[in-house]
C-alpha cells in the first residue's frame, strides 16, 4: 500500500472542491466560504513541517510537495485541467491564511478566461483584493521538475523500463524456444519476470502510462502481451487470490497469445479488410497457442486454458468451440477483458488509440455476454469513468456535480443537482440509475456554461 504524506490526498480533494466551487457560485457563497474553511482546517491540523503547503503540477500530474498522487490525479481532472488552462504549476498556502482569503484568490483564477494569462495581471488582481496567505508559481522548483517525469532518469522509471524490457526480452527467449520445438519453457524466468511487473508497474502509474506498443509487427505482440499482463494483474490483485495465484495468471497473460507466432506475417500486420480465409487463420491463434503451450508440462494449465478460451467470451459465443461447461475458466475471463482493453486503448500503426469512454462503452455492452459482468465491475471499479467532484450534463438538461461512483454501472453515478443547491447545500442526492430517462449522464459539463 501506498502511503502518502499525511493528508496529501484530502488537501488536494479540498483544493479541487474550492476551485470547483468559485466556477460556480461567487466567492462570498456559502458553498465556496465552507469549502475554503475546510481546507484549511486540514493544512492546519496536519504536521507542521513548514509554514506553508504546497500543491504542485508537473506534466499533468498532481503533487503534494514532492510526492506525486497519481489517484488524486484521476480523480481530481477539473484541478488539473484549472491549473493547465492558467499556465500555473503550484500554489502555495500558509498555515495561517484566511479562509475568505483562499475564496478570494481561487475567484480571481476562475474569473480568468483567457488561456495561459498573463501571470502579472494575474498578481496584480490578486494585490488589489489584499489577497495574502496564499500565491501561485508557474516556475516549478528545479529539483521537483528534474526528478518527476522522465522515465529514463528516475530510480523508479529506470526500474519500471527495465521491467518491462525483460519481460519483451522473456517472451523473446519462449518464441525462440517454441520455435525451436525445445524440450522446455524457463517457467522460473517467467515468474520472476511477472513479480518485477507486480512490483515496478503496478503501484506506479506514470510508469504504467509510459507502456507503449512499438510500431513494427516483429515488437508487437510482445509489447501487447506485456500490457495485457499488466492489466490482468491489476485485476487479479483486486481479488482474493493468493501471491502464487496471482502469478500464475501474470505468467499465463504474458503466454496467451503465443498462438499468434503461427500467424503469417503478412496477415497480422496487414491494415486492410481481411479476407473470410484470413480470418479463419487469425481465428486458430488460441488453438495453436494450447497446443504449442501444452507440450510443456511444467508450465501448469493454466498458461493452456488461458490461451485456448482467452477469445471464447463469457456466454461461449466466441472463438474457438469451447464444450462441456458454461463459461470459460476464470482466468482466462480476466485475461478476455485485459486483452480487449488494451487492444482498443493502444495505439496500432494502422489506427489510433480509441479512447477510454470508447473502451470502457464496449466493456459494458459485452458485460454478461462477451465479458464477466463481475470482472467488468471491478474493471471499471479500478480505472474509473466519472471520478466524485466531474461535472456532469445529465439526459433532462440539468448540471450535476457527482458525489459517488456507481455502485453497479460506472455510468449511472449519485450526483447533486447543481440548479437545486441551496446555501447549505443540502439538496438530496439523486441516484441517475433509478431514472435513466431523465438522468441518465450525456457528457460533461462546461463550468462557464452552468
Amino acid at each position: 500500500m501506498i502511503e502518502h504524506h499525511a493528508g496529501a490526498p484530502e488537501i488536494i480533494a479540498r483544493i479541487a472542491a474550492v476551485a470547483r466551487n468559485v466556477g460556480v457560485y461567487p466567492p462570498k457563497h456559502p458553498m465556496v466560504l465552507q469549502s475554503a474553511e475546510d481546507l484549511m482546517k486540514l493544512i492546519r491540523s496536519t504536521p507542521a513541517g513548514s509554514a506553508r503547503v504546497t500543491a504542485h503540477m508537473v506534466n499533468s500530474e498532481l503533487y503534494f510537495e514532492k510526492e506525486m498522487l497519481p489517484d488524486e490525479t484521476i480523480k481530481h481532472s477539473f484541478l488539473v485541467q484549472f491549473l493547465k488552462e492558467r499556465g500555473i504549476n503550484s500554489i502555495s498556502i500558509n498555515r495561517d491564511a484566511e479562509p475568505e482569503a483562499i475564496a478570494n484568490f481561487f475567484a480571481v483564477l476562475a474569473a480568468e478566461k483567457q488561456k495561459n494569462p498573463d501571470k502579472r495581471e494575474l498578481r496584480k488582481n490578486l494585490e488589489e483584493k489584499k489577497i495574502s496567505g496564499v500565491e501561485f508559481d508557474n516556475l516549478l522548483a528545479v529539483d521537483l521538475m528534474e526528478k518527476a517525469y522522465d522515465l529514463s532518469e528516475t530510480e523508479t522509471g529506470e526500474a519500471a523500463s527495465q521491467s518491462y524490457q525483460g519481460a519483451v526480452e522473456c517472451l523473446k527467449a519462449v518464441e525462440q524456444d517454441v520455435a525451436a520445438e525445445s524440450p522446455g519453457i524457463d517457467k522460473e524466468a517467467l515468474q520472476k519476470i511477472v513479480s518485477s511487473l507486480l512490483e515496478e508497474f503496478l503501484g506506479d502509474r506514470n510508469a504504467r502510462m509510459g507502456i507503449m506498443s512499438m510500431k513494427n509487427y516483429d515488437q508487437l505482440l510482445f509489447h501487447h502481451s506485456v500490457n495485457v499482463a499488466v492489466t490482468a494483474l491489476l485485476i487479479a490483485r483486486k481479488l482474493p487470490l493468493s501471491a502464487e495465484c496471482i502469478n500464475a495468471i501474470g505468467v499465463s497473460a504474458l503466454l496467451h497469445d503465443i498462438g499468434k507466432l503461427k500467424i503469417p506475417r503478412e496477415i497480422a500486420a496487414n491494415p486492410g479488410r481481411l479476407t473470410d480465409a484470413e480470418w479463419n487463420i487469425i481465428r486458430r491463434h488460441p488453438i495453436e497457442g494450447a497446443q504449442m503451450l501444452m507440450r510443456y508440462e511444467g508450465l501448469g494449465d493454466l498458461p493452456v486454458l488461458a490461451a485456448f478460451e482467452h477469445h471464447a467470451g463469457y456466454d461461449l459465443s466466441g472463438y474457438p468451440p469451447v464444450k462441456g461447461k458454461s463459461h470459460p475458466h476464470a482466468v482466462a475471463r480476466i485475461i478476455g477483458i485485459a486483452d480487449a482493453y488494451e487492444a482498443m486503448t493502444a495505439s496500432r500503426p494502422y489506427r489510433p488509440a480509441q479512447t477510454l469512454d470508447y473502451a470502457v462503452k464496449v466493456l459494458l455492452h459485452g458485460s454478461g455476454t462477451h465479458f464477466d459482468p463481475l470482472l467488468v465491475k471491478l474493471f471499471l471499479s479500478i480505472i474509473g469513468v466519472f471520478p466524485p467532484g466531474s461535472l456532469v450534463r445529465l439526459q433532462n438538461g440539468a448540471a450535476a456535480v457527482v458525489i459517488e461512483p456507481g455502485q453497479d454501472n460506472p455510468f449511472f453515478p449519485k450526483v447533486r443537482l447543481l440548479d437545486r443547491l441551496s446555501s447549505d447545500s443540502d439538496a438530496p442526492l439523486v441516484d441517475t440509475a433509478e431514472n435513466p430517462s431523465e438522468y441518465s449522464v450525456v457528457g460533461v459539463a462546461d463550468s462557464d456554461n452552468i
